[in-house]
């Protein structure tokens, strides 16, 4: 089994999102009763919302209650955790976002739960939802039965009508910091006595875009290598470059060396880094030039960010005909960077960041196809 399904936070006090933690255990200060009927958790994919959903669940279900929230022992609780408790709906707004499905949900809702004591229906990615669906949807809000609790998420908060969120409690799920990434695949490691040096763990919690399921996965993943998992072990899964090589990039970028730019292109292609990867990492740098007051680093932020829109999502043949066409580097030697539609794609980009205007004309000559 997956590790972020067996590392799956069961109650309040595991939750590693330290905001969320608090605000559920302000909940524990009433009585289930007087509790909110309706939750709207809103925030990125993958920072715990189904999973505070869940908890939630637990928080009305549970037969044996601490001063600290659900115990996560008993047979609610556990049946919660495992995915089948008749009484406990998980609904994808995605595909089930029309009217009919929400006519159903509201004709079965006045039904009595069949073993717990709450009815609760949690709606993942509730934004997909039609403007009918919404609006039938609404009524069930409206004039809920006793025992039904409704847990609302969604990655797009903006796309939920005003009339939904006005009746809910929102709770806002921000990306997970460093620290409690790190935290959480620090539980993981020591469950699993992985051993792991501190700064591949660092490097994991960076290059996750403060995603907890995503930091598990790439835990995940890298355990599975033989010996003590280095920086340079995960550097290699996820593609990251060495500070040293952006480095010297930004430094030819800045100096408007365009041989040495394209040197270090060059290499981190026959290395098969992803370039787009390199660019983000990039951006992160000058973002801390920025903040330590180099001048310059807005200027080649503007610039990165124009050029970083060159780049697409399709791949591109690594190998091209000798033609005047093609594309050429030191030596003669041909770069077919990684996530280009066009080989010269990167040249063009380039070129956009050495001149630093709005329409820049491939180096070399000629136009990209």
């Amino acid at each position: 089994m997956s590790f972020y399904r067996i590392y799956r936070p069961q109650i309040i006090e595991e939750i590693d999102n330290v905001a969320v933690r608090e605000r559920l255990l302000s909940f524990l200060t009433k009585d289930k009763k007087n509790l909110p009927h309706a939750f709207l958790f809103s925030g990125p994919r993958g920072a715990g919302k189904t999973t505070a959903a869940r908890v939630i669940a637990k928080l009305f279900n549970c037969t044996k209650s601490t001063k600290n929230g659900p115990c996560g022992k008993c047979e609610q609780c556990v049946s919660i955790a495992q995915g089948r408790n008749l009484d406990v709906l998980e609904i994808d707004a995605a595909s089930n976002r029309g009217i009919d499905e929400i006519r159903a949900l509201r004709d079965a809702i006045n039904l009595l739960p069949s073993s717990a004591s709450y009815k609760i229906y949690v709606i993942d990615e509730v934004h997909m939802l039609t403007t009918e669906a919404f609006n039938a949807l609404l009524k069930t809000l409206e004039e809920p039965p006793s025992h039904a609790v409704f847990v609302l998420a969604t990655t797009d908060p903006h796309k939920v009508p005003a009339t939904i969120t006005s009746r809910c409690v929102n709770i806002s799920f921000h990306r997970a910091t460093a620290e409690e990434l790190t935290a959480a695949l620090g539980r993981i490691v020591k469950a699993e006595k992985i051993t792991i040096a501190a700064d591949a763990l660092a490097l994991i919690a960076g290059s996750v875009d403060g995603s907890f399921r995503d930091a598990v996965k790439l835990l995940e993943q890298v355990s599975f290598h033989k010996g003590k998992i280095t920086g340079d072990v995960v550097r290699n899964l996820v593609s990251a470059s060495e500070a040293s090589t952006r480095k010297t990039f930004l430094t030819a970028v800045k100096e408007r060396n365009k041989k040495g730019a394209l040197a270090v292109i060059a290499a981190l292609v026959a290395d098969g880094k992803d370039i787009k990867t390199f660019l983000v990492d990039c951006l992160g740098q000058l973002e801390e030039e920025l903040v330590a007051g180099d001048a310059q680093a807005s200027q080649l932020i503007r610039r990165f960010t124009e050029s970083y829109g060159l780049m697409k999502i399709s791949r591109c043949p690594r190998s091209f005909p000798n033609t005047p066409t093609s594309p050429t580097c030191l030596a003669g030697r041909r770069v077919t960077p990684i996530g280009l539609t066009h080989p010269r794609e990167a040249c063009r980009a380039l070129g956009r960041l050495h001149r630093g205007t709005q329409t820049a004309q491939p180096l070399g000559g000629g136009s990209v196809a």
